[in-house]
């Protein structure tokens, strides 16, 4: 089935790309490995940002997920939509690694080996993620 083409004029919005960026973050843990995945997607040309956490445990000399834990900022949350977008231009802050390690480490940490979360560890993964966003 044929395709149809659309012109493009100079004043035709950009269109949204998504893509996904990975950056390691280091665990005091031996063994362990935690990554950050700042997600860009598209819903009618429009971004979703995104932040993915995933925490790693050494067996048998590779490294295997052990939990992996998704954070979507509500809609009407612009801010940390604005800070998970500003992450391109600044890269990951110190401060960032700080609340990663202080904050989201552990709570995923304790995950390992959990049938889910408990509220409490939701809303500290939450949190976390939040501060991890707009700091």
């Amino acid at each position: 089935m044929p395709v149809k083409a659309q012109s493009l004029s100079a004043t035709a919005e950009a269109l949204c790309r998504g893509f996904t960026l990975q950056v390691r973050v280091f665990v005091p843990k031996q063994g362990f490995r935690f990554r950050v995945l700042v997600d860009k997607t598209c819903v009618k040309n429009q971004p979703l940002w995104g932040l993915t956490f995933v925490l790693e445990k050494k067996m048998d000399n590779e490294f295997v997920e052990i939990v992996f834990v998704e954070y979507k900022p509500k809609p009407e949350d612009t801010e940390a939509a604005q800070g998970i977008e500003k992450t391109l231009d600044t890269k990951v802050t110190q401060e960032q690694i700080k609340i990663a390690k202080q904050e989201i480490v552990p709570v995923a940490m304790e995950l390992e080996g959990a049938s889910g979360m408990t509220p409490d560890q939701k809303k500290r993964i939450e949190t976390g993620a939040r501060r991890f966003s707009v700091a």
